[in-house]
């Protein structure tokens, strides 16, 4: 099984700060660690992360982003190793990033996908609303 098997959850920047290592429990894939948080009342695991927010700056050629969900910004690492179908983001725009959580204290994610979404009307409006709902839907 791939890093790219596994399910995303969809979560706050401020969320992966209170996450932890997930002692004694390991991915289907076994080099990828598993975090455990606990975010709307609810304890959950994972593996992959789904973020979204607008992009305050990009360092080392375009290599790291930091983005702001309006709860905490995140440095996301490794953007220049995603496929070159996933076309280059720039300060200002709106972005979904996939990703495995690297460090949690100061919030880490190494990118597996980067999306603009800046021309989606309701993408940004929408995304508390998503988190919330696989909140309650994912127990």
């Amino acid at each position: 099984m791939s890093v790219l098997d596994l399910p995303s959850r969809k979560l706050f920047i401020k969320d992966l700060a209170r996450a932890r290592p997930h002692v004694g429990d390991q991915s289907s894939c076994s080099k990828i660690p598993v975090w455990r948080v606990t975010a709307a009342g609810a304890t959950r695991t994972f593996s992959c992360v789904w973020i979204q927010g607008t992009v305050v700056q990009e360092l080392s050629a375009g290599d790291v982003l930091f983005v702001d969900d309006g709860t905490a910004i995140v440095e996301v690492t490794g953007c220049n190793k995603i496929p070159p179908s996933c076309p280059k983001v720039k300060p200002g725009q709106y972005v979904m990033i996939i990703g495995l959580l690297v460090s949690a204290d100061t919030p880490t994610v190494r990118a597996i996908k980067i999306q603009d979404l800046s021309t989606s009307v309701s993408a940004e409006t929408m995304w508390s609303l998503e988190v919330v709902d696989q909140s309650f839907m994912c127990k």
